[in-house]
């Protein structure tokens, strides 16, 4: 489309005799071509524009007689060469019309972006005689589009567009992200050959209604990337159209939504744990009041055998099962996030081994389990059951590393933590966990403690176990190591600081607790709603000399201790009371009797409760279930410290 004469071609006057002599033979009012918004000209079959109609003008800044007589090349920029004038003509006369994106000059030498479409027009006999040329200027159009492109490229949500074949168009850096193949691996492609997944999961058929004209959204829909990751993402889907309506392809807008599900799942979790935490009270509220009942017959069992009987062996056994009781009913609790938190001085070596007798009764046979124990090691100050919780936790994962079988090792032994130097080293005792497992590698390890962090397949695992077990041991002032690679199995290391006070380490007396308890002949009000267990502490504190009143709720409670007042020394109540809780009851018998003096007994005391209780005037707290033992003794120490009334005893 190169132009022959840069200059006029004719004198102006003749320039316009041949101009009226062409606007006889036009076949369409000039009137009409002056109304269109476009850029309109006419030229010969040779390429001479015959024709230039105003809106061509406003367009490229030439007047009519600037542009009339010269090839249609003349207004092209220098950057577009690609079709010169016959060739432009050419293609016209053999196709009717064609369609070409051109780079042109105005006539002030800036350029502009054409969409440009000519058309044979033909004469009166039916033969061609002139090409139709409709111009747009399409610099608007351009910036449209350089803005739409920027829309796309910057947007966090993917989007891709596909054509009738499903060949994809567009492929943002957003789609990059996320599924980890580049665009140009992907354009030009078939979806379904580049991504398999959207056969499998059925998700091609979205590409599909959008190529029937139907717009739909799929929630929640799993995808695999390039390097194997799972994940899920919500996408919405709606046919492209073109200026003629017809759809040519279909849009793509995708969100990834992996982290949103894995919040959700927190969320629901949560929940789950709430809910097993309201069971777990229920629970521990009826079983420890179930043990409660079983410890203090089996201790009247053994008063009434009296000394050097034969039952007491037998009781004894039904007092360790107890105890054993409790402990499940506490790893519950912990479980269900609902434990108090209770430091006292604690074999290790005992915790390993209730562990490892769980485990053996869990565990597949192909887990060899082995424990090494330290000899004479110093108790630590820990909560037992979290300490076990922690373990478990250790073991399960330990386990999950070994679906094939292999050997589980724990171990423990004294250590130090921090400095070596006397002033700052602390001592401690470690419990090792090892496994002979697939192993950690070392990005996984740099995040194996973050809560909810998990590499096992979606519902095999939550990511708490082990932020559990960081969370214990920072807890109770100790920490965790890991020491792991692929292929080579696994070592968890947790350290406890010693107790500050080893001589606490306490034996717990079973049966042999039979004495007369210090107060003797008092009066206490024992409150329960358990008809069992208040009649067997009743007579545990008969027979140790008190005199009793009971109530088997709290309202009760209240009016029987607004009546006898004078004459009751201790109230000793159950805090999970119908009709009124044992605090609200204690409360109300403040009111009567500022000085009341009551011992508090839950299975639920956290420290923050022993503290508000202590604070309020309860004397003292009593953890479910209790032996007999210790709630005589907490009795008696209770109202050794109390001026006497006294009363008589009866009920």
């Amino acid at each position: 489309m190169t132009d022959r004469d840069a200059g006029p071609l004719h004198p102006p006057e003749r320039r316009a005799k041949r101009r009226r002599r062409s606007d006889a033979a036009l076949p369409l009012s000039v009137e009409i071509l002056d109304q269109m918004p476009d850029g309109i000209l006419l030229a010969d079959l040779q390429g001479r524009i015959v024709r230039w109609i105003a809106r061509a003008q406003a367009i490229f800044g030439y007047p009519p007689e600037e542009a009339i007589g010269r090839e249609l090349g003349f207004m092209q920029s220098s950057e577009d060469s690609s079709t010169d004038t016959a060739a432009l003509v050419a293609a016209t006369l053999s196709a009717g019309q064609i369609f070409r994106d051109l780079g042109c000059r105005r006539r002030d030498g800036s350029e502009v972006p054409i969409e440009a479409t000519f058309k044979v027009l033909p004469g009166k006999d039916g033969h061609p005689r002139f090409l139709l040329g409709i111009l747009r200027d399409s610099s608007e159009k351009g910036r449209r589009r350089k803005f739409t492109d920027g829309l796309i490229q910057s947007s966090v949500d993917g989007i891709l567009a596909f054509d009738r074949e499903l060949r994809c168009t567009v492929w943002n850096p957003a789609m990059e992200k996320m599924l980890g193949y580049p665009a140009s691996r992907v354009l030009g492609q078939r979806a379904a050959e580049i991504f398999p997944f959207l056969v499998e999961t059925g998700e091609i058929r979205f590409f599909e209604a959008a190529l029937a004209g139907k717009s739909l959204s799929a929630i929640d829909r799993p995808y695999v990337s390039f390097g194997g990751g799972r994940g899920f993402f919500d996408g919405h889907y709606a046919p492209l159209y073109d200026d003629r309506g017809e759809i040519v392809g279909g849009l793509g807008i995708i969100r990834e939504t992996s982290q949103r599900k894995r919040l959700e799942e927190q969320l629901r979790e949560s929940h789950r744990l709430e809910s097993l935490g309201t069971l777990a009270g229920g629970i521990a509220h009826d079983f420890n009041n179930i043990l409660n009942i079983v410890s203090a017959y089996g201790a009247l069992i053994v008063k009434d055998a009296g000394t050097g009987s034969p039952v007491g062996s037998h009781v004894e056994a039904i007092q360790q099962t107890v105890e054993r009781g409790a402990g499940v009913v506490r790893q519950l609790l912990t479980v269900a996030r609902r434990a108090d938190v209770v430091f006292e001085p604690v074999d290790v070596n005992a915790v390993v081994a209730e562990l490892t007798r769980l485990l053996r009764e869990t565990f597949p046979r192909t887990i060899e389990i082995e424990t090494r124990l330290g000899v004479d090691l110093s108790p630590v100050d820990a909560d037992p059951n979290q300490v076990l919780q922690a373990l478990l936790n250790l073991s399960l994962n330990a386990r999950d590393a070994m679906p094939a079988g292999g050997r589980l090792r724990i171990a423990t032994a004294p250590c130090l933590r921090g400095s070596l130097t006397a002033d700052l080293a602390r001592a401690c005792v470690s419990v090792c966990v090892s496994d002979t497992g697939t192993g950690i590698d070392a990005e996984t390890r740099e995040r194996l403690f973050e809560p909810f962090f998990t590499t096992k397949e979606r519902g095999s695992g939550t990511g708490l176990g082990l932020a559990v077990v960081y969370g214990i041991a920072e807890g109770h002032g100790g920490h965790v190591e890991v020491d792991s690679a692929p292929g080579s199995g696994s070592t968890f290391r947790v350290c406890l600081p010693i107790s500050s006070a080893p001589s606490l380490l306490r034996e717990r007396p079973i049966v042999s607790f039979i004495e007369r308890a210090e107060g003797a002949g008092r009066t206490v009000l024992l409150v329960e709603d358990e008809p069992l267990l208040l009649e067997s502490v009743r007579q545990l504190l008969e027979s140790e000399g008190y005199a009793v009143r009971t109530a088997s709720d709290g309202v009760s409670a209240v009016e029987r201790f607004r009546r006898d007042s004078h004459e009751i020394d201790l109230v000793l109540s159950d805090v999970g009371l119908p009709k009124l809780d044992g605090w609200e009851a204690f409360q109300r018998m403040k009111e009567i009797d500022p000085d009341v003096a009551a011992i508090l007994v839950s299975g639920l005391l956290g420290a923050e409760v022993r503290a508000r209780y202590a604070a309020g005037g309860v004397k003292r707290s009593l953890r479910k279930p209790y032996t007999a033992h210790e709630m005589l003794r907490v009795v008696g120490e209770v109202v050794a410290e109390l001026p006497r009334r006294g009363t008589t005893p009866g009920s």
